[in-house]
């Protein structure tokens, strides 16, 4: 199956977004896609460099795939399991980066 998405160049240029999981799978594509619509995009997962581990697999961390594009992005290993690491990285994302614009794998109430 292919999946197609149509991107808009610099339309979230003003916004960051936290991608859980975002170091294999369809969230390393939502990741790489909100990179490629201008959005800031701070990656987390429990195993950030998870994908370098699978043979014939990528040797670039989501993250570091989104600073080669040109965009901007960071990495932060977060276990979503644990209420209190996750409060931290979305306080150290706003502090960072200003209000949040989208959350992708963390309930809304968290994002300011």
């Amino acid at each position: 199956m292919v999946i197609a998405i149509k991107c808009h160049p610099g339309h979230l240029a003003d916004k960051f977004v936290i991608v859980t999981g975002s170091s294999a799978g369809i969230n390393r594509v939502i990741a790489l896609a909100f990179a490629r619509e201008g959005a800031k995009v701070v990656c987390s997962d429990l195993q950030p460099l998870a994908r370098v581990d699978i043979k014939d697999e990528t040797h670039v961390a989501t993250h570091g795939e989104i600073i080669k594009e040109g965009s901007i992005g960071a990495s932060v290993k977060v276990d979503v399991g644990e209420a209190a690491e996750v409060e931290e990285l979305v306080h150290k994302a706003v502090e960072h980066f200003g209000k949040a614009g989208f959350s992708a794998g963390i309930p809304m109430p968290m994002v300011y």
